[in-house]
């Protein structure tokens, strides 16, 4: 079989590695067939030693060269691929996307509000993109050079295949939008295997027609068949391959389950000042620094701040490094990064499990599903931080936000309520499994068996 069958896996993007092409997921796939990655750094020397060790082979990806014409159209079809299946979906938690869709969010709440022309041309859009195939029939206009020239190695490697099979996770981007034509004309088998629920849940229309969706729990199963008409005997209940991916992890570093001494480590990860106030991530913090200071116990928070401007970084040192009870942990770029691939995915994801892992508490800033890799590995409590400075998160429609994808979260809109609910938190890790167990709820099978899944969704079951 394996000399007939050959895999194709898109990864557009340095995110993605950690998830599609972990040992959960390549192990089995290549004791079954030839693999081949497609990616616009396959020829990155720290990308193909990461996976030196394997029998994999690699595909160079290169957006192709268009007009600025060519860019607009092919732009137009995205937003109807996504403005229309939210303005379809506009009785559900999609609502709050639908609202914010003539809004350009800026940094610490400068938003952009679109003018007339564009707002119209975005209803347009929205109104005939509410037809699930009106995107696609909008693309076959562009003809079929644009997604064929730049994949031509690629389509004379897979014709020596009887079988030929393209896993995506990203539903969204012109590499996996040129694959997922190309896995259409040619009838390859197409199999989705999300790296975040926002590829099924806030991305728009599903890019192919997969034969096979991968979901990691019960929130993604909903989707898949309410949301994207998907028949069940097309749903894979995988679980969550990322989990079982920090579970490996976790194994491989025994001695960071064992507490060198009575220290309690509150996590305080922040967000892009894109999506949550600067100053709402400051208030929270310096509240618990105060809160911290009183307290007998020994706690030391461990703040995570997103930052990608070069000011703010410093802003950040010089007001909290000198602090005794705060120390600052500059997350790897590899685990969000969507551009350059910088760092071996392995030491990055090592270090990644190593700094959360003994975690008591989290206390995040708005919305992040950082809290899931915390609430797995530590079982500890999780508190959203949604104080809101300026009524930023109120302009934006924020009641609608849908934060009942964590169930049992605890959300605090007060500095007084976070306090509350931290010292509740400390005092009880009871309270704190209880939580953690019920915000993880919807996004594993726990019992699945993930491989086997895997390989039936893969190859057929």
């Amino acid at each position: 079989m394996k000399k007939n069958t050959l895999v194709i896996i898109s990864v557009p993007f340095p995110r993605i590695v950690k998830h599609i092409l972990s040992d959960v997921v390549l192990n089995p796939i290549c004791k079954r067939a030839e693999v081949v990655i497609v990616s616009p750094f396959a020829n990155n020397q720290k990308f193909i030693e990461d996976f030196s060790n394997r029998e994999v082979s690699f595909n160079l990806w290169e957006s192709p060269v268009k007009s600025c014409l060519f860019r607009n159209f092919i732009g137009a079809t995205e937003l109807m691929r996504r403005l229309g299946y939210w303005r379809k979906n506009r009785s559900t938690e999609l609502k709050y996307y639908l609202l914010n869709q003539y809004t350009s969010f800026g940094i610490n709440g400068a938003d952009k509000y679109f003018g007339p022309v564009r707002r119209l041309a975005y209803w347009l859009l929205s109104f005939i993109g509410e037809h699930p195939n009106a995107w696609r029939v909008a693309e076959k206009i562009l003809g079929k050079s644009w997604y064929r020239l730049g994949n031509q190695a690629l389509l004379q490697r897979a014709e020596k295949y009887q079988n030929v099979i393209l896993i995506q996770s990203a539903n969204w981007g012109l590499q996996d939008r040129s694959l997922a034509r190309l896995c259409v004309e040619n009838k390859w088998r197409s199999v989705l295997l999300p790296y975040t629920t926002d590829q099924i849940f806030t991305n728009g229309f599903l890019i192919n027609d997969f034969d096979a969706i991968c979901v990691q729990g019960d929130f993604e199963y909903v989707l898949a068949r309410n949301y994207h008409k998907v028949e069940d005997k097309n749903i894979y209940r995988v679980g969550s391959v990322w989990f079982r991916t920090l579970h490996e992890l976790k194994t491989d570093f025994p001695v960071i389950n064992d507490k060198a001494n009575t220290e309690v480590r509150i996590i305080y990860a922040g967000v892009s000042n894109v999506f949550f106030p600067t100053d709402s991530e400051f208030k929270g913090l310096d509240a618990l620094i105060k809160y911290v200071s009183k307290i007998e116990k020994n706690v030391k928070i461990i703040y995570r701040p997103v930052v990608f401007d070069a000011n703010l970084k410093q802003d950040i040192i010089s007001r909290y490094e000198c602090i005794p009870e705060v120390e600052i942990d500059w997350p790897d770029e590899t685990v969000f990064s969507l551009s350059e691939y910088n760092s071996s995915v392995n030491d990055s994801l090592r270090n990644y499990a190593r700094s959360i892992v003994n975690c008591d508490l989290l206390v995040m800033s708005y919305m992040t599903s950082f809290c899931m890799d915390v609430a797995f590995l530590s079982e500890c409590g999780v508190i959203s931080n949604m104080i809101d400075s300026n009524n930023i998160l109120e302009s934006r429609h924020n009641e609608l936000f849908p934060t009942n994808l964590h169930p049992g979260l605890c959300v605090c809109k007060s500095t007084k309520d976070l306090i509350c609910n931290v010292d509740a938190f400390l005092q009880s890790s009871i309270y704190s499994k209880k939580q953690a167990s019920e915000i993880i709820s919807l996004w594993d099978y726990p019992d699945s068996d993930v491989q086997g899944e895997l390989i039936n969704a893969i190859f057929g079951s």
